[in-house]
């Protein structure tokens, strides 16, 4: 009952969204502006799903949900939503064509299927299974949210990113990798099967973060519960940990598309203030504030909404 009270109450912004969006050549701030605008009052964004829901089209093959290629960047947007709703000053890292692949399975399927689905995709090197999959309503309220840190969703990994975010917030190296599965990670590591302690960082089926590392001989996996990794601080301090941190020294990083690695105490430094404001970073955006001048604005770039994702920039 209440799905169809909110489909029509948004109705308006669901239509004038949906034109923004298939018009749109890059991403576009009065989109972004029109997301604040709609979420803006409830400042609790695990209560967002049924909204998020309600103002994303809906298509009608087979049975009535949202378009992969459509759901990928209403994601996106959310997403950058959720940034400027933090107040940080501007991101530098988007979700890229990986992550919301991953992101796109893993709310048409759950996780476990997802995962199947997405490594299917990727070893296939097409994105078009994926674009043309249907998020239904069911599906998609549990991979928002679940209620619980104890498990994968949305807005657990949010949390994850919001708590870490001057060690998500980055691009070269990737230091938290996040929305890959343990297949992907795994294949990424084992280009460098030589280099003990080798590791990746991703979201874990159980919440909280999984640590795929390359042990003797055999590649490894931990888990560390949100919990523990509440902040920065947290997670580094686990990092040089003894008992947790000794078995990892080299980060796996693919940015530049060849995987190299990098030394952990090169990746995550442990002394000093970690920079929590990127004042003086190049491109992303600022936040944007009611009241704000648009000649502040700067966009980022992004596909085309109704474009196809290029298969070269999956890792």
């Amino acid at each position: 009952m209440e799905e169809g009270l909110l489909e029509e109450r948004f109705a308006n912004a669901r239509n004038g969204l949906f034109q923004a969006l298939f018009c749109a050549e890059s991403f576009n701030f009065e989109i972004l502006k029109g997301f604040h605008s709609i979420f803006k009052e409830e400042p609790d964004y695990t209560k967002h799903g049924p909204v998020l829901w309600a103002i994303m089209f809906k298509s009608t093959q087979v049975k009535r949900g949202v378009l992969g290629k459509h759901f990928q960047v209403y994601m996106q947007y959310y997403y950058h939503y959720l940034v400027m709703a933090s107040q940080r000053r501007e991101c530098k890292r988007s979700l890229d064509t990986t992550s919301l692949a991953f992101i796109t399975t893993a709310a048409a399927f759950g996780y476990a299927r997802g995962t199947q689905e997405f490594d299917a995709a990727l070893q296939a090197k097409n994105m078009d299974p994926i674009n043309n999959l249907i998020v239904d309503h069911v599906n998609f309220r549990t991979f928002f949210w679940t209620g619980s840190d104890d498990t994968f969703s949305w807005c657990g990994a949010w949390k994850l990113i919001d708590g870490l975010w001057d060690l998500w917030d980055v691009k070269e190296p990737i230091k938290i990798h996040g929305f890959v599965s343990g297949n992907l990670s795994f294949e990424m590591l084992k280009t460098h099967s030589k280099d003990l302690g080798t590791f990746c960082f991703r979201f874990s089926s159980q919440g909280g973060i999984a640590v795929d590392y390359i042990g003797r001989g055999q590649l490894m996996k931990s888990h560390w519960k949100h919990g523990a990794i509440k902040d920065s601080l947290a997670f580094l301090r686990l990092m040089y940990d003894p008992k947790e941190g000794d078995n990892l020294r080299f980060l796996i990083d693919v940015a530049g598309g060849t995987p190299r690695i990098h030394q952990k105490t090169d990746a995550f430094p442990t002394g000093g203030k970690l920079n929590a404001g990127y004042t003086g970073a190049a491109g992303g955006y600022q936040t944007v504030h009611e009241g704000d001048p648009e000649d502040k604005m700067t966009d980022v770039s992004s596909d085309n909404f109704l474009a196809n994702f290029v298969q070269g920039s999956w890792h």
